[in-house]
């Protein structure tokens, strides 16, 4: 048995990547994942060289539908819907089509209010209903009070991302988001592989594990209905050491490496110390299977601010490629 098949018997699955043949190859999954830096990955592979055009193509003609709306960026919606539209047939019938509102925008509660509302009616545009749509938002300040007022004024659902405490993952649960996703790694190691970490033991080394962990027994304990969608992950030992977390969202990379890696006893044994975590209401740090750390929240203000700021850098300059993209294309150039 593979690690993604045992994976799968503890949590669902996500794709974090906006490929229809990575879904197809990998599937089933609950939902698809995204953000600006997946759809520049996107439409820059040759598979995907359709998309811009298209998506141009329908922005002009529907640009009268969009007041005020800059064609380029209604361009970059369609890209991103078009690519979600494809990846569909591979999730769970109920599963949501992930999109992330602009990083530029992240500071600026009511400007992501507005933007997700039209990310909702682009995919509608795509025969894509509402109901299977989730807005990602970047779990700043600004961001999470967008969260609530999508939540309770739109009816549409919403993901913190972003998240590196568990004080943020508290305040997604009260902004009533669908799902928080607490970053395992910083963005910056997808970008630059060498900034990477490795651990011997993600369970007991990574700060981002243990505050995915906290984060999903406090919502069980306090009875809250947003979920866990934990992201950002590298190695199979960082991957399968989430057993039992609600949801994993995996890239294409990472779907790979779980499917070609054979359960065995050093798989077995962080499984069962995961699920026996999350399993024992009554666990505390010095038992020895409570891998979370009740200091971790103290971390200093500005190093949460600082891997926050990294990561919407990142994609800003992500949303400022997919942009260019589509000036170019819209030009004739």
């Amino acid at each position: 048995m593979s690690l993604l098949e045992e994976l799968r018997k503890h949590s669902c699955i996500d794709i974090d990547c906006n490929d229809d043949a990575v879904a197809s190859k990998f599937a089933p999954f609950q939902d698809m994942t995204s953000n600006q830096l997946i759809v520049l990955g996107q439409v820059r592979q040759s598979s995907h060289a359709a998309i811009i055009p298209e998506a141009c193509d329908l922005a002009r003609s529907r640009q009268a539908h969009y007041e005020s709306v800059p064609l380029p960026d209604l361009a970059v919606d369609y890209m991103t819907a078009l690519l979600g539209k494809r990846v569909a047939e591979h999730l769970h019938p109920e599963g949501y089509l992930h999109a992330q509102t602009l990083p530029s925008l992240a500071h600026d509660a009511s400007a992501t209010v507005e933007h997700a509302r039209r990310l909702v009616k682009v995919y509608a545009d795509l025969g894509i209903p509402q109901n299977r749509i989730c807005i990602k938002i970047p779990s700043t300040v600004a961001g999470l009070k967008a969260c609530s007022t999508l939540e309770s004024q739109y009816d549409i659902r919403t993901l913190a991302t972003t998240c590196f405490t568990l004080a943020q993952g508290l305040a997604a649960a009260e902004a009533g988001c669908r799902y928080v996703a607490p970053y395992v790694n910083p963005l910056i190691v997808h970008i630059d592989p060498s900034q990477h970490k490795l651990s011997k033991d993600p369970l007991k080394e990574l700060t981002g594990t243990q505050v995915t962990f906290a984060i999903q027994k406090a919502y069980r304990e306090l009875i809250r209905k947003t979920q866990v969608l934990a992201a950002s992950l590298v190695t199979a030992e960082e991957m399968f050491a989430l057993c039992g977390i609600d949801h994993i969202t995996l890239s294409a990379a990472g779907l790979a490496l779980l499917a070609a890696t054979p359960l065995d006893d050093h798989f077995k044994g962080i499984r069962d110390r995961s699920l026996q975590y999350l399993a024992d209401t009554a666990a505390k740090p010095d038992e020895g299977v409570a891998f979370f750390n009740p200091s971790l929240d103290a971390m200093a203000d500005t190093k949460v601010e600082a891997l926050q700021v990294d990561a919407l850098t990142h994609f800003g300059a992500a949303e400022v490629a997919l942009r260019a993209l589509a000036k170019q294309q819209l030009s004739g150039a």
